[in-house]
């Protein structure tokens, strides 16, 4: 699937089936238009619609070497200084968009992901098939 547009971020978080209570309103449904969320969530979608813009895009993302859609820069595994300089690149376009102001943006977790991925070799001395699943399970994310 490669990278995803604002509106998908969207779109899938309004899909989803909620169950808040904020002050006392029921929140079931269209998370992502609720005045308690509306401004983070639509902020997060321009994170993603960054990707789409040709201004931003060569920084905030990489041909995915299983696929070679367009994915977004976190996934990265950084295996030289060229890397490194992308990876932060990526994460400074999201930190001044948001003027730092996001603590945990979307890709920190793919980062995390991508880190385990890294370390599959180690996964794998205790199980070979730790490595594996590892392995599968940042692909399968990262696409």
């Amino acid at each position: 699937m490669g990278i995803r547009t604002g509106q998908q971020f969207l779109d899938k978080h309004n899909s989803m089936r909620p169950h808040l209570v904020i002050d006392g309103e029921v929140v079931t449904e269209n998370l992502t238009e609720h005045p308690s969320f509306r401004g983070l969530a639509h902020t997060y979608a321009k994170l993603f619609d960054l990707q789409h813009d040709a201004e931003f895009q060569g920084k905030l993302t990489f041909a995915s070497p299983t696929t070679g859609d367009l994915v977004n820069a976190s996934f990265l595994v950084p295996r030289t200084k060229e890397d490194l300089v992308k990876r932060r690149e990526a994460s400074s376009v999201w930190a001044e968009y948001s003027n730092g102001f996001l603590g945990r943006t979307g890709d920190y977790l793919n980062s995390a992901l991508t880190a385990l991925s890294g370390a599959k070799k180690f996964f794998a001395q205790a199980d070979p098939v730790y490595g594996e699943r590892i392995e599968a399970y940042y692909e399968m994310a990262r696409e």
